[in-house]
């Protein structure tokens, strides 16, 4: 579906040999929801919709309405502003306490204030959409539409969402469970805490479509999904359904990214990354960090540990640093002409870094990646608590994946 969807998508069967599908137009409602992290993998599903033909329409917070409208497609700006969000003391304790549950807590709070906002911008995206496309997110909001108008409705997710007894729940707090059946209920445990506090908003919801109250959640893994990541990082489960579908990951396209004035390196980038060696590249996506001189400081140490040099991504953080030889603070630039020139990569963990595109050369990659055996024998998917990443410790008591790929041992 995406500009660039990797090779390899399983449960998407292949066309018939010699035969050529009949194609209509289509309308369709993308209600993407979240961080640049979150927006970008939709963003680039919908400009390739439209390059096959399709009429699309795009909701994206209004902090990133700007930039989206760049692609030329028809951007619908939606409540919040979630780059406020995550700055205000709200936001910021939200991220500090790292629970799924103190987080859609401060979001349900956040959005009860906008809630008809949001809604007005949703119905007017779904406006005669013969399909309406969600993310995991906006899934609720989504289902309530689709029962109003009768429009199909499917969820595309950036990481392994749907129920199954192989793993426990992407984002619960514990990687291993004893039994295939805890497994399972880890994943609808998860679900009913989110939907406790994200369900707050759907009376108001449902009564502005006309609907009725119901006591019981939506269930958005019973609707069809496609999973936009790779099936080496996290391959099908064998106890999903028939159309829980992993179809690769999502690539901005080098027209899109022009087209969103992201191409290429700047100059002061390309200079810099020419001048030494390989670095280390550290992500913290559109998460704003609290104490950034401290966190500077941190990887100023692993850097002189390692003896390597640090290229961080400034992302919505404020920053007061120079470039120096050893350490380059980069706030918007292209990922994929940037990374392939580094070392390796640590990012954290983080919604909008599971919204980005899975590259090989990403040993740090989220979590859920470590889970499967392709990706754990190899190292990637490396994981750590940033606790490790002090001036009194030094990188030997990293992970060993990680520990291979930024020192080369």
């Amino acid at each position: 579906m995406s500009a660039r969807l990797q090779e390899g998508g399983a449960g998407v069967p292949p066309a018939a040999s010699g035969s050529r599908p009949v194609r209509r137009s289509r309308r369709v409602a993308l209600l993407a929801y979240g961080t640049r992290g979150d927006i970008q993998p939709m963003l680039a599903v919908a400009d390739e919709l439209d390059k096959r033909g399709h009429s699309v329409a795009i909701t994206v917070n209004r902090n990133l309405a700007d930039w989206a409208t760049g692609s030329g497609l028809e951007v619908i700006p939606t409540e919040p502003d979630v780059q406020a969000f995550l700055s205000s003391p709200g936001g910021q304790s939200m991220l500090a306490d790292g629970r799924l549950t103190a987080f859609a807590a401060e979001l349900a709070r956040v959005e009860a204030s906008v809630n008809q906002q949001i809604m007005a911008a949703s119905m007017r995206c779904c406006e005669g959409a013969d399909i309406i496309l969600s993310t995991i997110v906006s899934s609720f909001r989504a289902s309530a539409i689709a029962e109003a108008t009768g429009i199909a409705h499917g969820v595309l997710l950036t990481m392994p969402f749907a129920p199954t007894a192989a793993y426990p729940q992407v984002l619960a707090p514990i990687r291993r469970l004893p039994s295939r059946a805890l497994n399972r209920w880890s994943h609808q445990l998860m679900l009913w805490l989110w939907w406790r506090s994200i369900g707050k908003t759907q009376p108001e919801v449902r009564a502005l479509l006309g609907l009725p109250a119901v006591a019981n959640r939506p269930t958005p893994e019973c609707i069809r999904q496609i999973c936009l990541y790779s099936p080496l990082l996290s391959p099908r489960p064998a106890d999903w359904r028939h159309d829980q579908l992993i179809a690769g990951s999502t690539v901005l396209s080098d027209d899109l990214r022009a087209r969103l004035g992201e191409s290429g390196l700047s100059a002061e980038l390309q200079r810099w990354l020419d001048q030494g060696d390989a670095p280390i590249f550290f992500g913290f996506g559109s998460m704003p960090v609290a104490d950034p001189s401290a966190l500077i400081e941190q990887v100023r140490c692993i850097s002189r540990d390692l003896g390597r040099r640090a290229l961080i991504g400034a992302g919505w953080s404020h920053y007061r640093q120079e470039p120096s030889d050893q350490l380059c603070l980069a706030s918007h630039f292209d990922h994929d002409a940037a990374l392939p020139r580094c070392r390796a990569a640590a990012r954290r963990f983080t919604m909008a870094a599971l919204g980005r595109p899975q590259r090989p050369f990403e040993p740090a990659c989220p979590r859920w990646c470590s889970m499967s055996s392709p990706t754990r024998d190899s190292g990637a998917g490396a994981c750590a608590s940033w606790g490790w990443a002090t001036a009194s410790r030094s990188a030997s008591s990293a992970p060993s994946g990680w520990r291979l790929r930024c020192a080369g041992s």
